[in-house]
């Protein structure tokens, strides 16, 4: 073997080295981008899922928003008389008792008269005694059941909204652990081809080491200062100085 082929093995071995090191490094890159892009697609989804919950939730939140403002806006329960005369069941009831008494005064020739007109007059009065708590409480639970059905769409709305929180909530927390996952991914692709290049360089300056020492070993083999024959083969050499 010349000093030529031992020096050429040295850089075949060399670039083996680079080579494969090269390798090991742009895999680990490769793997780190596509863990990457795998993690950039989960965001993605994960974005669509937040903003279709909040689309859902929307309504229902515009609702109770709205609901709340007219129970906060809705003024205290009140009655009077003008509330009375109002009430459709009072006019059905006083009606009908106006016309059964004109019937009965008509009956009787005194549709017109006096006695008809007090006899009205004192109807109306006891009418008006006898249906205005009736009258009063159908109106405070006309006016308690809007209220509450008020507050039925707010509580909806805000429970709504509650979703909507976690969702918010959720949402960043798995878009932060993505984030940082696909740091990682990349950190590790790094230091992965950091570590391929230095094993490649390491690779390339033991092979530089290897040829020097068989070249010098070659070397020392065919100098004849040495006591052994110039010609002749390796294992000689070895076998005279302990190789």
């Amino acid at each position: 073997m010349s000093g030529v082929a031992i020096g050429g093995a040295a850089i075949i071995g060399g670039v083996g080295a680079y080579m494969g090191g090269q390798a090991q490094a742009d895999a680990a890159k490769s793997a780190a981008n596509s863990q990457a892009a795998s993690n950039a697609q989960s965001l993605n989804v994960q974005k669509q899922m937040f903003d279709k919950q909040v689309a859902l939730n929307q309504p229902w939140q515009d609702a109770g928003l709205k609901a709340l403002g007219n129970y906060a806006d809705n003024p205290a329960f009140k009655f009077s008389y003008n509330d009375l005369t109002a009430d459709p069941s009072y006019q059905f009831r006083t009606q009908q008792g106006i016309n059964a008494l004109d019937a009965s005064a008509s009956s009787r020739g005194k549709l017109l008269s006096g006695a008809q007109d007090k006899a009205l007059l004192n109807y109306g009065q006891g009418q008006a005694s006898t249906e205005y708590q009736n009258a009063y409480n159908r109106s405070l639970q006309d006016y308690n059941t809007n209220a509450n059905t008020q507050l039925n769409v707010a509580n909806i709305g805000r429970g709504a909204a509650g979703q909507t929180q976690n969702a918010m909530q959720n949402y960043s927390s798995g878009a932060a652990n993505t984030i940082q996952a696909t740091g990682n991914a990349m950190a590790q692709g790094q230091i992965g081809a950091g570590n391929a290049q230095a094993n490649a360089y390491s690779g390339i300056g033991n092979s530089i080491n290897q040829g020097i020492g068989n070249a010098t070993l070659y070397n020392m083999y065919n100098t004849s200062q040495y006591g052994v024959p110039a010609t002749g083969n390796i294992s000689q050499f070895s076998n005279v100085y302990g190789g």
